[in-house]
């Protein structure tokens, strides 16, 4: 079994067996690969495209567990962060726990969340779109309109002039069934390019406080 992870430099690395190899050359459709500790290592592979690695040199120590299993854990999360918009606390929480129930005794030699941090949000920030430089460029579409329980988060998309109203039908539900609501406008914590964030909160018993519904 392989697979391709990265290395702490943020270049490819093939882990093959438990080994780690890092890319020698390649030669037309074949790819020949060098064991990570090369200088003290002549451990070697090759692969054919899509197929698995054949080892052609052997190693002459043991498998880095702890670098393979920290790598894993980097790729899993990554990969997630590109695919969900889960907070990233929260994802973090949740591939740890996989791990737990799976494996309790590797998850001490993972890394903490602020080890991973700068990693995380540079991904994060690598699969946002671009920041619209004007409030006529503001489109929000896809994945982004989205909440997280997969419902369509935009209520009112207005263009002349330009607002967006965010919320729910379930949100808009309690509106309507509410006798207390609370309403609150900003414009200094207003990210740009907006002039204004205008919410609006109802009492919830169930919290005991208010909650946004818009």
């Amino acid at each position: 079994m392989y697979t391709i992870v990265e290395t702490a430099k943020g270049k490819q690395c093939s882990l093959f067996d438990e080994y780690r190899y890092v890319c020698d050359r390649i030669r037309n459709t074949r790819t020949y690969w060098r064991c990570e500790q090369y200088i003290n290592c002549s451990g070697r592979a090759k692969q054919n495209i899509e197929e698995p690695p054949v080892l052609t040199s052997p190693y002459n120590h043991d498998p880095p567990k702890e670098a393979n299993d920290i790598a894993q854990f980097k790729k899993d999360l990554k990969h997630r962060i590109r695919e969900e918009q889960t907070p990233l606390t929260q994802l973090y929480r949740s591939e740890l726990i996989k791990r737990y129930i799976s494996n309790p005794e590797n998850v001490a030699t993972l890394l903490l969340f602020h080890q991973l941090k700068i990693i995380l949000y540079r991904t994060k920030n690598e699969h946002y779109p671009p920041l619209p430089r004007s409030i006529n460029e503001v489109y929000v579409e896809g994945k982004w309109r989205m909440s997280l329980d997969n419902e369509d988060f935009i209520i009112i998309d207005h263009h002349n002039p330009r607002y967006l109203a965010f919320g729910t039908l379930h949100s808009l539900k309690v509106l309507c069934e509410s006798s207390h609501i609370f309403l609150d406008g900003t414009f200094k914590s207003c990210p740009p390019p907006f002039a204004q964030l205008y919410s609006i909160h109802c009492y919830s018993s169930i919290l005991n406080g208010t909650t946004p519904v818009s």
